[in-house]
């Protein structure tokens, strides 16, 4: 008995570990840095003020990428039908949490475009943007190149609060797909896969472009 309670606590240590890593490496993969492109924006993070332009990117980062993970289940829910079946109460529990960090992302770049709007830019990260050498870096990452060009479009006009804009334009589109499938598995239906791919391309391509953003941040600090 005394070793089971040991090996619980001992699992829920090592879990609380895992957890705090795994937090901290979201908060450096999607749009992170660009908050350092405003003057007072760049703030510290998952730590530091949430009110910053930095700490709403990681906000924002973090409920998508939560709902990222719910997308994911989902989708591998459609694709192990043939095997598994169709529980059409787990994929609503699925769905509904999609929605939900999904919304929550969405508020959040609200807030985050707001104040971003109202914050001067800081002009020497801006010259540095626009001076970088974007295609050496593409080729030297291999990062693909209809998206990185995206991405490039923005920074290097200096237009770091269009490219939260383009964001939240996708996140809107991923809800509308989300909402979409919720109704119809809410009457025990599945809506047509056309709806699931679009889904799939769309998160893929926004988790991609929030990816190099970051990228340049941190190639350009």
């Amino acid at each position: 008995m005394k070793f089971k309670k040991f090996f619980l606590k001992v699992s829920i240590a090592v879990y609380i570990c895992l957890f705090l890593v795994l937090s901290n490496s979201y908060t450096r993969i999607n749009n992170n840095g660009a908050g350092g492109g405003y003057e007072g924006g760049g703030g510290e993070g998952i730590f530091g003020d949430s009110s910053t332009i930095e700490g709403y990117i990681v906000k924002g980062a973090g409920y998508f990428l939560k709902a990222d993970s719910d997308i994911q289940i989902l989708l591998s829910m459609m694709e192990l039908q043939d095997l598994n079946g169709i529980d059409y109460r787990e994929m609503q529990t699925v769905v509904n949490s999609a929605l939900e960090n999904m919304n929550n992302a969405k508020q959040t770049y609200e807030a985050l475009i707001q104040k971003a709007e109202i914050t001067p830019y800081n002009q020497s990260v801006i010259d540095i943007l626009k001076n970088f050498d974007y295609e050496a870096f593409m080729k030297s990452n291999g990062l693909n190149a209809p998206i990185f060009e995206k991405v490039r479009g923005f920074l290097q006009d200096g237009d770091i609060t269009g490219s939260f804009k383009y964001t939240y334009s996708r996140y809107l589109e991923i809800i509308v797909l989300l909402d979409v499938i919720r109704q119809s598995i809410y009457r025990y239906r599945l809506p047509e896969l056309s709806i699931f791919w679009r889904l799939n391309e769309n998160t893929a391509y926004i988790s991609f472009f929030g990816s190099y953003v970051a990228r340049v941040f941190a190639g350009i600090s």
